[in-house]
């Protein structure tokens, strides 16, 4: 299943379920099929959103950018790459007051 996520701010974005769960649940909101993220809810989401990418990078290996980097590595997404356009989509509608909402 995708989720696609719009807002009159900017343009669609359209995830996999399971990032867009794990997006949704950092943010505090429930992971169903249709939902919104009012303006008011907008910084404390970017908040969490930033707080979550800081923490996932304190858990991986320090020495890890020091390494060779393994074939099976080179396609791995971190949560801050993940998160980018979600916080962009954010920042936008909240400079131009516009809830995003998804399944609808």
């Amino acid at each position: 299943m995708l989720y696609k996520f719009k807002s009159q701010a900017s343009g669609d974005l359209i995830m996999f379920e399971e990032h867009a769960k794990t997006i949704l649940e950092i943010i505090g909101k429930e992971p169903s099929a249709k939902g919104i993220l009012v303006v008011a809810d907008m910084p404390k989401a970017l908040l969490a959103l930033e707080a979550a990418t800081q923490e996932r990078e304190r858990q991986k290996d320090p020495d890890a950018a020091s390494k060779d980097v393994h074939e099976e590595d080179t396609n791995w997404v971190s949560l801050r790459q993940r998160v980018a356009p979600f916080k962009q989509m954010i920042k936008q509608s909240m400079l131009e007051d516009h809830p995003i909402v998804w399944g609808v």
